[in-house]
């Protein structure tokens, strides 16, 4: 079934992907099948905000220390961040991460051996969910204690 797009009540401008159809609220990808943009016409807080709201009453006191803690916040998930991207930009993202570990825990998904192995400091293998192996990325890649890790690592399988 196509993915069809909402306009959800009380949010001017703001469409979101629904996974069934409304005709009356339906509306016409362009000519090459993409759909219309995605404007978000709030403010970056109206916009935290709103998701809140939507499942709690709270004080502006306490909508303001929630959004202050969505603006800043301790960890950045980056899954496969790079993945598409051609080597320039590749190494630009590196780099971006580079400068912001000091300020972040930042876990990153990859199937890259070498990129994990360049910008990691510690490294977790994974395999249909299981955590295989964890340690220091030097560790990992140049003496892994687990079998499946080695395998992994070397192209054996994966």
């Amino acid at each position: 079934m196509p993915l069809g797009f909402r306009h959800p009540p009380g949010i001017d401008g703001m469409w979101l992907p629904t996974p069934f159809r409304n005709p009356e609220n339906d509306i016409s990808p362009d000519d090459c099948g993409h759909p219309p943009p995605v404007p978000f016409p709030m403010s970056i807080y109206d916009n935290i905000a709103y998701g809140i709201r939507h499942h709690e009453r709270l004080s502006k006191a306490e909508m303001d220390v929630r959004v202050e803690q969505a603006l800043r916040p301790e960890v950045l998930l980056l899954d496969e961040p790079t993945s598409a991207l051609d080597p320039i930009s590749t190494a630009k993202v590196e780099e971006l991460v580079a400068q912001l570990k000091g300020e972040f825990t930042i876990v990153i998904v990859t199937h890259n051996m070498q990129q994990a192995s360049r910008i990691s400091d510690n490294t977790a293998f994974m395999y249909l969910g299981e955590l295989v192996e964890y340690g220091p990325t030097a560790e990992i890649f140049q003496s892994p204690k687990v079998k499946r890790t080695e395998d992994y690592i070397t192209g054996r399988y994966g």
